[in-house]
């Protein structure tokens, strides 16, 4: 009864969200970061490309971007 009263209360939903709010915060942000750099990648040789992908030879700037970011992001959350 006290887990449930204390859960109502709202003391275990507000970490998750700041938590929430936080990587949404740093996605944007480092997304920010890695799509200047993969828009200054596309005049480099493809071998040369640091955000290139080795599965997807047709992967777009935004589709790099968003997957370097969102395999940087949660190493910034590790606890």
């Amino acid at each position: 009864m006290m887990l449930k009263d204390t859960y109502h209360r709202g003391s275990f939903a507000e970490p998750v969200d700041d938590d929430r709010k936080a990587f949404q915060r740093m996605y944007r942000a480092t997304f920010a970061v890695f799509i200047v750099i993969a828009l200054f990648s596309r005049l480099l040789p493809r071998a040369w490309r640091p955000l290139a992908s080795t599965v997807d030879a047709n992967e777009s700037v935004f589709d790099e971007a968003k997957r370097a970011a969102y395999t940087v992001v949660p190493f910034v959350f590790m606890r």
